[in-house]
């Protein structure tokens, strides 16, 4: 004879709250898919933010056994394949570029590490070794605020890159604020022409479609910059030139080496630098006056040659892999460039 009698048959009785919860998970993952292939198919795929937190990531691989290592601004970030590099020399070098920022300040911040003592590649553009640079671009700060990462801080942005690498969402440029700006504008926000690896070298992805619109844009933009251009004098340039000096002997000091690069531009956007910045008046002087190894483009028939700019300053990454393979056997001709 039964005791008692219960009519609990085993269900999972959930309460109203979670399933409430559970709703709106759902329409929440299905709203992101939507939007996520929304996007997609508006030609957008995954890519990786730039900022400090991926900067100092980087930054915190450089040890003593490190063997390259590049500074500079897009035009090295782009122009420059890692790939190629590391086959010819058997070495992978840390991408250490600023886009849009003056490289001496990471010239400084790596000088002043005793740590270092492999070679530096720094690309220096005209209108950088020529001008005042601002008292606080990201390069500057991101030097300054850089500490050696703890394994919290390098496990943050290892999960961040995951889901950027993961997701077409997570791109800056759709942020709402983003969204908004450009529907201010009656515009639709353009998949970007670079596409950024974790390494944070940059692919760049020109087309028919993109290079003439690119191109309009920066000459358009060199332009007004020409205009505004506020020349150094003699006397500051040359104190430019001693401060950059010092920071080369440091690292030469441990056995470092450092080799600046002119790094090719083209059409009219070549002439404008030509125009604004000479060469006989900011390049010449600075490379006879360095005891680093300097490289401009024009002086080699090999790097001259290639016609590797479709925006007038930036390399697709066709042609970086062509300019890479070029410039490492000038590089290794020389015999003074070892690894």
């Amino acid at each position: 004879m039964h005791l008692f009698t219960s009519n609990f048959k085993g269900k999972n009785v959930q309460s109203p709250l979670t399933q409430t919860c559970i709703r709106a998970l759902i329409i929440a993952l299905v709203v992101l898919g939507i939007w996520e292939g929304f996007w997609r198919l508006r030609g957008f795929s995954p890519t990786i933010e730039d900022d400090q937190k991926l900067w100092s990531l980087v930054r915190s691989r450089v040890t003593e056994d490190t063997k390259a290592v590049f500074i500079g601004a897009s035009r090295i970030q782009l122009g420059i394949h890692p790939d190629i590099f590391e086959e010819m020399t058997g070495y992978p070098p840390l991408v250490l570029a600023v886009d849009g920022n003056p490289p001496f300040s990471v010239l400084s911040h790596l000088a002043a590490d005793p740590s270092f003592k492999g070679t530096l590649f720094c690309s220096v553009p005209p209108v950088f070794m020529a001008t005042k640079p601002p008292e606080r671009d990201r390069a500057e700060k991101w030097a300054r605020k850089y500490r050696p990462q703890t394994f919290f801080s390098r496990l943050e942005v290892h999960l961040s890159l995951l889901i950027q690498r993961t997701f077409v969402f997570r791109f800056p440029g759709l942020s709402l604020p983003r969204l908004k700006e450009r529907w201010a504008d009656r515009e639709w926000p353009r998949p970007p022409f670079s596409v950024m690896r974790a390494d944070r070298y940059r692919a760049a992805l020109f087309t028919d479609e993109n290079a003439p619109r690119i191109l309009a844009s920066r000459i358009r933009r060199d332009r007004q910059i020409s205009r505004e251009f506020e020349p150094l004098s003699p006397e500051a340039f040359k104190r430019r030139i001693v401060s950059i000096n010092a920071d080369v002997e440091k690292i030469q000091a441990r056995g470092g080496r450092v080799v600046f690069i002119r790094m090719p531009s083209s059409g009219e956007i070549r002439a404008i630098e030509s125009k604004t910045w000479p060469r006989e008046i900011y390049w010449d002087v600075f490379a006879a006056n360095s005891s680093a190894m300097t490289i401009h483009f024009e002086d080699h028939a090999s790097l001259a040659s290639i016609d590797c700019c479709p925006d007038g300053s930036h390399m697709d990454v066709k042609d970086a892999k062509v300019f890479t393979r070029k410039l490492m056997d000038i590089l290794i001709d020389a015999k003074n460039i070892s690894f």
